[in-house]
Order: structure tokens, then C-alpha cells, then sequence
């Protein structure tokens, strides 16, 4: 028999558990159940609320006498049909309500009994259910040690631990139970595995496991419970622990202060099988209360739904949570080694870095907001150009969608042999002779592309091949009356996608009122961006050592705008942007002291580049083209970061010795950040016009195209000297054609473009040969002389020089405006500005005139001068809490004179007063350690715990504060 893979195993375990679960008994089922046994047959299929009595369903009745003192049922009793009411026979009715009597006394005892005789009376798959869950989470555990042991990740001592836990010899079991003084609660699924006692033989390799998390793997007790403790008093991973246990229970035990491993001598399973069902007992009793009030107000349903929620355990056993300590473990043992040696301090600050990044990204969304990306990719210009056809399909009076809109053309293609300018005499002579080797002399082609291809391409008002060949049809072939070639011809021009979208995007991104929002928060973005990556890049030893973020760059965050003020060591910093062929790769930037010298050391920013650094340091600009640019990864990444126009061109220079000659670096004069976004919207913008083709660009190209022919068909009166110039300068354009179609056209492009350079040469040289002028200015020529070697230009700097600088706020004084019905509060600076805020219950937050419905609100705060700021995290300065904000928000009622740093009593409360703060503490599971109470209810997504301790060896105390991912180091609290 084939053994399914541990995942799907895992997979298929849930799915049974689902199915066994299906009839678990709920108030609802319980009373249909009861209808359906005291009605007779022909009614005992009715529904709870299809049963009447009087005017009001038997459900609504029976959930106000559930929930409070109610009137005795009154009849008539009937039933609901697509008739009306239907009165029931007198048994039927008499049954009724002596049923509706007895439930609504009993109905929370009949729910409990029934729940009781579904776990150990009724049979599934031939076994009580009891049996059939205590063998499930044998088959569960076992999926999840193959699961470990392919991937693999436990260690030997823990993998035999957890192999002998499904045999007859099996090791030391116990299961966690917190205390509270005389109370005591068990912790649902938490079981130890040991060989022996881990109590009295501490330093042998243990395993736990949990519901939340699976099966873990310790190296020894001690440094089990000190992670146990870590765990149940954080503020994300203790309420995932505690959460299998019922609501209250896990509640009451938030005051624990000890915890304890008490062995088992059954099976272990049976032991979590047991643990598990007593916990949704437990959570049934508690959620009763709460149902009964959920009945008087919404019905019987919902407080049926309500508990069936709370009773639900296929949450708890799902195997979601085993299957991510799997790949955490996975993750864990491939982290490099730079992440895993990491100091605390190395780790606060990379955690605040990338805090301080996840704010700046939140703050750049708002509702509606077309992202950056969004407009660099084509399904950005697709969708602007379907837009624009759907208008004028529209008023054309068609429904069809552009997409389904197809238009064909056939076009005529030269295919036969090719006269080589070099050796015209034998090539032409066997022209005509070699027809069976090259083929006809034209060859014709038919195109079909959608309407919103059409549009991206346009149409020349000129192109005959259009006029005389295009077919307008459906994705079927089917013909389209309503649109004619012509019709389709002017949508197209109309719609004009490449001009347009051009403009679109000028707007979106550079001119319009939300460019400027976009700009800012890109600034923003990009500068926690590169202190992030400059932290870890630090740490990863690409900028040498320390810990913090490398001067140069320190320098460059600090002052964006302003070059005079980044001075390192006395040496001015400069940023340069990478150029090559005078076009700006996007996003990489060289770092260094100016004035610029090739043998200084240089700092190059090159973001999501192959090697998978974005800070690196390198002793000289010769050794970043030496060792980083001559490889063709790199030369690869750097092309892609140019915009397509430019593309096809650099691509022909990666492999040539010439690349060297045209990679140069552009000093950055104005802000490095709005340098960033002026160079990432001006390649969207490029690559836009790229892929389109406006009415401007199609109509010059047919002037240019009627300009040459009429050109020839002058030339055929005018005189010789007229023709001769005209000639030479045809030429002229025809060699600029042939060059730049060496960089971006085929061969056979440039052949035919060389072709007609020669030829109107020889044209020129025929006309001209036969003026006087002529062979006197040939005599006058200067031959064998040596040309000048030119040497190579800086490209000119960028004279866009956009600047945005908020002033700060002073002397700002809170209004209150009514508007209709609703307070609006603004904040007033000493310049007369005036700026919308909320309050969202704890912190004032800053409305943004420009996107108002943006996501993200900064919170502002007034500091020591009484000046409202702008801040990200306003617990925190740095990497430190800041106390002074923290006392107020923590703060307790209670008694005013008692002394300072004395713990007392009040009211059954654990007190203590700081720095004349009175804060409501609770006894820590690590010794000596206190917890501070929130004295209201944190809002959902807050992470803030704050602990406490005796300072050790001396008297006063120290708190350390935990928030999101950054916890703080032990910290002495002062006070004046």
C-alpha cells in the first residue's frame, strides 16, 4: 500500500475531523432533535421555527424563556406552509407544548448531556467518538514526526523521544499547569516528553509539544520553562498558548506565578483527548451566560451560532500551526550565520529599522492608489487603452469588449535575394537566377491582433495596406457591422493610447496634486529602505564593522538635500547616479567623498542585484568595474534597470570592450530621494512611450515617408546642383539610420539601410562629379592628417530640482468645527495653517489634505516645548522606551499617599507607585518579576507589555518594554 507524504497525510486527518465534527450537538439540533421524536410522523419532519404558536414561532418563544421569566405557551399551534398557517392535530399541539415547557427549563442540561453522550456513548466509524479522537491524535502525531524527520527538522535525542511516544515503552509524560496561589489550570494539549524526570534531571534534552505549535525540541528543562515563561507573558505568542484552553479559564490564569510539569502514567494520548473535550465543556458553561443574552436580543440562531463557535475545537487541532514550526525550523536552519550570531542590541535596532519600514510602507497606501509597479507593468497601458476604446465603442453604439475585437491586415514582405553593396556585379547577375535558394521576391503576411493591440501600435492616415486589406472580426471570425475598417481606423486615432497615457501618467506621477503625495511618501519609503538594508548589509560585513549604520550613509539619510552638510571625517559626501550610454540606471547610486577620484573607496547602492547585497563597499571605482560590472549577471541586472528605449542599445554594448568607455556616474546635485522617484517615473513614463505610438509620432514619421518621395519625384526635373545636395543629404540621414540600426535593428535591417546610404552616395558623387566647384574643393582637402582624440564628457546634471519642505508647527492651538452634526478638530500653526486631526482614542493623528483617505495617519504629539511633531513609534526614542510618555498611559487609580517603590495592596490589587505613578502590576512566572496592568483594554494589533524588577544588588526598580517585534534592554527607572 502506498504511504501518502506527511502533508498530505496531515491534510487528509483534518478533512476526517471535519466529517466527525459534522454532528456535533448544538441547542438547535438538540431541540429538532426532541420535535422530531414527540411529533408524529407526518410532522416530525418540520423545522424548530416552522412550528407557530399563535402568531409567533415556537423559536422566538422558547428563546425568551430561555433567557429570562417567561409566560406559559399559548396555543393555537401550527406550522408554516406556502398556504399560511396550518394548525397542527391536537396530539401534535399538546406535544408541542409540553415540549416547549421542558426545553425551555432544561435546555442548557439537555445541550450539556447530549454533548456528553456525542464523545462517549454515540459510535462513529464503529467506536465512540472518545476512541476514534484519542486514535486521531496518535495518526496526527505520527504524520507530524515524519513530517520532521523528512524534513528534517528535530534532532535525534527529540525524534526517538517522539517516536517512543506512540509505543508500549514509552518515556517520562507530563502536562503543563499554571498556579495562582491555591488555583490551578491545566494548559490544554501542552505535554512534556523526557527520558526521566526533567525536574530532577534538568539537563537532559526535552521535547514539547502544543496545540499552537507542534512538536519543539529543547536542549535541556531549564531552557524549556525559560522559553515557557517568555511565551505565556508575550503579548502575541501567550494568548496563542493559552488559546486552547477555555476563554475564562484562560483569563484567570493571566495572574499565574508558577508553572508546573505533572506527570501522567496513562497514555498520553488519552490524556489529550481527555483535556480537550473537558476544555469545550468548560467553554460551553461559559459561553451559556453570554447566549442567553444573545437570545433575548437577536433569537435562538444566533445564539446557537454563537455557541457552536465557542465550542468549536476543530481550530485547535488543525494541523495549520505544525505545519509552520516545520518551516520556521526549516527556515531556522538555513538562516545565515551573520542573523544567527546577532547581539540583542544588532537585533533591537535591525527590528526598529524594519518597523520604521513597515510604517513608511503602510503610509505610502491609500485607498484606490494605483501603485508604482502597477503603472511600470503593460497590464497598466492595456487597461488605460481598453478604457479609452470601451468610451468610443460605446457611443459607437457597440457592446463587445476590445479585447474581442480582432482586425487583420496583410502586408506584403521583400523575401528574395539581396544585391550586397560591396560586390553589386555578382550578386545582381544571379539575382534572378536563384529564386529556388532564396525564395520569391515577396511574400504576403497576415496579422491579426486585438483592437487594444491595434490601438498601442495606431494607425498612419496613409497606411494603404490598412485601407485596402483590413478585416474587422470576432474572436470567432465572425463579421462585426457596426465597425468598419475605416470606423475602427478613427477609434484608434481618437482614443490615441500613446499620447494619452503619456499625459496620464505626466499627471499621475509628476504634475498633478497626487504626484506630490506620491513623492513624499516615496521619499519616505526609500529612506527607510536604505536604512534598513544598510543595517543588515552592515551586520552581514559588507561595510565593514559596527553597529550602526555606516557613516557615509548615516550622512546621506541624514541630509538628502543638502551635500555642504554630509561630512564625514571632515570629507564632503557626494552621491553619483550609475549612467550608461548617458542613460540613468534606476535605483543604484555610488556613495563617497568628493571631489570624485577612481582611488578612493566607494559605497555602492545597487538594490535586489544577483548577489543579493544592497550596500557594498569597494576600495576603488577601478575595483567596482574590475570585480562587480565586468560580470555579465550584473551587466544583465543594469539593463533591465534602463528604460526599453534605451535597452536594445546597452544590450549591444554588454559583450563589446567599448561598455567601459560608456559607463559613467552622474553627480546628484538636489534631494537623493526626489532624485529616486524623478528617475523611477521618468523610466514608467519612457517605457510607456516605448510600447505605444502616439497620433504625433505616426503622423511625423507619414510626413517624413511623403517628404522622400516627393523628394524623388522632384528630382527627376530639378537641376543637377539642386539634386547633387539634396543627395548628399540623404546620404547624411541615411548613415544616422544605418548606425543607429546597428545597436537595435536585424541584419537584415541594416543591410538594407546601408544599401540605400550607398546609394544615394553614388547619386550625389554622379551629380556633383561634373561641377567645376567640385574638383576644386577635392584639390583643396588636407589628406593624411591626424584627427584629435576627443576625450569622454560627464553628462550634463539633471536640472529638475524639486524641493518639498514642511515647516514645523508652533504654538498650536486645537478648534472645533461642526459639520453637519459630526466635530471635526483641527490643530493650528503660528503661520496660520490649519491641519485635520482625529483622535482614535489614544493619540491625536494628522489628516493628509492631499490623500485624505489614505491608510495611514501619522500620530503627532507635543514635545517638551509644548510643539506638536510628527512621530512613527510614540513609545519609543530610538532603540530606547520612552518612560515619561509610558507612566500616564499606564496609570491606575488608587490611594495617593503611599510611598514610592513599595509594592501594596488595594482592593485585591497588586500596586505599585513610580515616579508618582500609581501602576497595577501582577506577578511574573520568572522570579522576581512584575507585569503591568493595562488599566483599560489594549485596541486589536497593540503589542505593549512593560515589565518590571528589582534592580539587581541596590535598591529602585527596572522596566523593560516589549512593542511588536522590538523589546527593550533592562532600563533603571528614573524619576525627578
Amino acid at each position: 500500500m502506498t504511504i501518502a507524504p506527511p502533508f498530505t497525510r496531515l491534510t487528509e486527518l483534518d478533512t476526517r475531523l471535519g466529517r466527525m465534527l459534522t454532528a456535533s450537538p448544538t441547542p438547535w439540533s438538540v431541540l429538532s432533535a426532541d420535535l422530531a421524536s414527540a411529533l408524529s410522523s407526518s410532522a416530525n419532519a418540520l423545522a424548530p421555527d416552522a412550528i407557530y404558536l399563535g402568531q409567533q414561532p415556537l423559536t422566538h418563544w422558547l428563546a425568551l424563556a430561555i433567557a429570562g421569566p417567561s409566560d406559559e405557551p399559548q396555543g393555537p399551534v401550527s406550522c408554516i406552509t406556502a398556504q399560511g398557517l396550518i394548525p397542527l392535530t391536537t396530539a401534535d399541539g399538546h406535544s408541542v407544548i409540553r415540549l416547549a415547557q421542558r426545553f425551555s427549563r432544561d435546555a442548557r442540561s439537555r445541550w450539556l448531556d447530549r454533548l456528553h453522550a456525542f464523545w462517549n456513548v454515540e459510535q462513529y466509524e464503529g467506536e465512540v467518538r472518545y476512541h476514534w479522537l484519542t486514535r486521531w491524535l496518535s495518526q496526527q502525531w505520527q504524520a507530524q514526526v515524519a513530517l520532521r524527520e523528512q524534513g528534517p527538522t528535530l534532532a535525534g535525542p527529540a525524534l526517538q523521544l517522539c517516536h517512543a511516544a506512540v509505543t508500549r515503552q514509552r518515556p517520562w509524560q507530563g502536562l503543563l499547569k499554571l498556579w495562582a496561589q491555591r488555583r490551578s489550570w491545566w494548559v490544554t494539549g501542552a505535554a512534556v516528553l523526557a527520558a526521566s524526570d526533567p525536574v530532577t534531571h534538568p539537563m537532559q534534552p526535552v521535547v514539547l509539544s502544543t496545540l499552537a505549535w507542534g512538536i519543539e525540541a529543547f536542549d535541556n528543562w531549564p531552557a524549556l520553562y525559560a522559553e515557557l515563561v517568555a511565551r505565556l507573558e508575550d503579548d502575541i505568542q501567550g494568548p496563542a498558548l493559552l488559546g486552547a484552553m477555555a476563554p475564562l479559564d484562560a483569563q484567570h490564569s493571566l495572574g499565574s506565578d508558577r508553572l508546573e510539569c505533572v506527570e501522567i502514567k496513562g497514555p498520553l494520548f488519552e490524556a489529550l483527548t481527555r483535556a480537550v473535550i473537558q476544555r469545550q465543556r468548560h467553554a460551553a458553561q461559559d459561553a451559556w451566560v453570554q447566549a442567553q443574552a444573545i437570545m433575548a436580543s437577536d433569537g435562538l440562531l444566533a445564539a446557537d451560532e454563537h455557541l457552536r463557535k465557542h465550542c468549536a475545537i476543530r481550530p485547535l487541532l488543525a494541523h495549520v500551526g505544525l505545519r509552520e514550526t516545520h518551516v520556521t525550523a526549516q527556515l531556522v536552519a538555513g538562516m545565515p550565520a551573520w542573523l544567527k550570531s546577532l547581539s540583542n542590541e544588532r537585533m533591537l535596532r535591525l527590528n526598529r529599522a524594519l518597523c520604521e519600514l513597515q510604517v513608511a510602507t503602510v503610509a505610502a497606501m491609500a485607498p484606490e492608489l494605483i501603485p508604482l509597479k502597477r503603472f511600470a507593468e503593460r497590464a497598466g497601458l492595456e487597461g488605460f487603452a481598453r478604457d479609452q476604446l470601451a468610451r468610443g465603442l460605446q457611443a459607437a453604439g457597440v457592446e463587445m469588449q476590445p479585447e474581442r475585437i480582432l482586425v487583420s491586415i496583410t502586408r506584403a514582405r521583400a523575401t528574395g535575394p539581396l544585391i550586397s553593396p560591396l560586390n553589386p556585379a555578382d550578386t545582381g547577375s544571379s539575382a534572378g537566377r536563384s529564386l529556388d535558394r532564396a525564395g520569391a521576391p515577396l511574400e504576403y503576411v497576415t496579422t491579426t491582433r486585438s483592437l487594444i493591440e491595434l490601438a498601442m501600435d495606431n494607425l498612419s492616415p496613409l497606411d494603404l495596406d490598412y485601407l485596402l486589406t483590413a478585416r474587422v472580426h470576432g474572436e470567432q471570425g465572425q463579421a462585426i457591422p457596426a465597425l468598419r475598417p475605416g470606423v475602427v481606423r478613427r477609434l484608434v486615432r481618437q482614443a490615441n493610447v500613446g499620447g494619452s497615457y503619456v499625459d496620464y501618467l505626466t499627471h499621475q506621477l509628476r504634475t498633478g496634486p497626487e504626484a506630490q503625495w506620491r513623492r513624499e511618501r516615496y521619499q519616505r519609503l526609500l529612506k527607510a529602505k536604505m536604512h534598513y538594508e544598510a543595517l543588515k548589509d552592515g551586520y552581514r560585513g559588507h561595510l565593514g564593522t559596527g553597529d550602526r549604520v555606516h557613516p557615509w550613509v548615516q550622512a546621506l539619510l541624514t541630509h538628502p538635500g543638502r551635500p555642504d552638510l554630509r561630512r564625514v571625517d571632515g570629507q564632503r559626501i557626494e552621491a553619483w547616479q550609475l549612467m550608461i550610454r548617458e542613460a540613468p540606471v534606476h535605483g543604484v547610486y555610488l556613495v563617497g567623498p568628493a571631489p570624485d577620484n577612481n582611488n578612493r573607496e566607494v559605497l555602492v547602492y545597487a538594490p535586489e542585484n544577483p548577489d543579493r547585497w544592497h550596500w557594498k563597499m569597494f576600495e576603488s571605482r577601478a575595483a567596482l568595474t574590475r570585480d562587480w560590472l565586468s560580470r555579465d549577471e550584473i551587466r544583465q541586472y543594469l539593463c533591465a534597470r534602463i528604460a526599453i528605449a534605451e535597452q536594445a542599445a546597452v544590450r549591444a554594448l554588454l559583450a563589446s570592450e567599448k561598455l567601459y568607455r560608456h559607463i559613467d556616474a552622474r553627480l546628484i546635485k538636489g534631494n537623493v530621494f526626489i532624485n529616486g522617484y524623478q528617475s523611477e517615473t521618468r523610466m514608467i513614463i519612457a517605457n510607456a512611450d516605448a510600447r505605444t505610438t502616439s497620433n504625433q509620432e505616426i503622423d511625423l514619421d507619414t510626413a517624413q515617408r511623403v517628404a522622400l518621395t516627393l523628394a524623388e519625384l522632384v528630382s527627376c526635373v530639378l537641376p543637377a546642383k539642386i539634386v547633387g545636395t539634396l543627395s548628399v543629404a540623404r546620404a547624411a540621414w541615411s548613415a544616422v539610420v544605418f548606425t543607429q540600426s546597428l545597436e537595435t535593428s536585424s541584419t537584415e535591417a541594416q543591410l538594407l539601410n546601408a544599401i540605400e546610404m550607398y546609394a544615394h552616395l553614388l547619386e550625389g558623387a554622379i551629380t556633383l562629379s561634373s561641377n567645376p566647384l567640385m574638383s576644386k574643393v577635392v584639390r583643396s582637402f588636407p589628406f593624411n592628417t591626424a584627427s584629435p582624440l576627443h576625450p569622454q564628457y560627464a553628462a550634463p546634471a539633471d536640472s529638475t530640482r524639486l524641493r518639498y519642505e514642511l515647516s514645523g508647527a508652533e504654538r498650536v492651538l486645537e478648534t472645533q468645527v461642526l459639520t453637519g452634526g459630526y466635530s471635526d478638530y483641527f490643530v493650528r500653526d503660528g503661520h496660520g495653517n490649519r491641519y485635520h486631526v482625529l483622535f482614535d482614542g489614544e493619540h491625536w493623528r494628522v489628516v493628509d489634505a492631499r490623500k485624505p483617505d489614505a491608510h495611514y495617519k501619522p500620530t503627532i504629539q507635543r514635545n517638551a516645548q509644548g510643539v506638536w511633531e510628527m512621530v512613527d513609534l510614540p513609545l519609543w526614542k530610538g532603540i530606547v522606551p520612552d518612560l515619561q510618555a509610558l507612566w500616564p498611559r499606564l496609570a491606575s487609580q488608587g490611594p495617593a499617599d503611599v510611598p514610592e517603590g513599595e509594592l501594596f495592596t488595594d482592593q485585591g490589587r497588586q500596586m505599585l507607585k513610580l515616579g508618582g505613578t500609581l501602576l497595577e502590576v501582577r506577578r511574573s512566572l520568572a522570579a522576581g518579576r512584575y507585569t503591568v496592568v493595562h488599566p483599560t483594554p489594549q485596541r486589536e494589533g497593540d503589542t505593549l507589555t512593560l515589565k518590571l524588577r528589582r534592580k539587581p544588588g541596590g535598591t529602585g526598580w527596572q522596566t523593560k518594554l516589549k512593542q511588536l517585534a522590538m523589546a527593550s534592554a533592562w532600563l533603571d527607572v528614573t524619576w525627578g
